[in-house]
């Protein structure tokens, strides 16, 4: 293992870290304890409070029968798209180490025709 691998290791393992215990002091806070309301019910309690009179254009199409769902589903999606990312980071590696084998590939046979020409004949 190259020395430059070993700091990216240690770095990634401090950062996960200090997220662990970021988040850990987070959710320590008094403050944290109250019930987590999403940015959905923040957002219509700031327009209540500037427009008391204001009524919703749009329905939304699926409503949640309850918390349990509506936190299932988000963590389907959650797993859906980091899914999708890891395949296509995947793809992009393997990609790149496909296209670096094909130039040592050419490299290889480009010396070996290069040292056949300059061979002298056999007798």
């Amino acid at each position: 293992m190259s020395m430059n691998s070993r700091r990216t290791n240690l770095a990634l393992v401090l950062a996960i870290v200090v997220l662990l215990v970021g988040g850990y002091l987070i959710a320590a806070r008094p403050s944290a304890q109250a019930k987590f309301a999403g940015a959905d019910d923040a957002g219509m309690a700031a327009i209540q409070e500037i427009h008391p009179g204001y009524q919703q254009w749009f329905t939304p199409l699926f409503e949640p029968p309850g918390d349990e769902v509506a936190t299932g589903l988000f963590a389907l999606q959650a797993g859906l798209g980091g899914g999708l990312l890891g395949f296509c980071l995947g793809a992009l590696r393997s990609r790149r180490k496909v296209e670096k084998l094909q130039a040592r590939c050419a490299e290889l046979a480009a010396a070996a025709d290069a040292a056949s020409a300059a061979a002298p004949p056999p007798p």
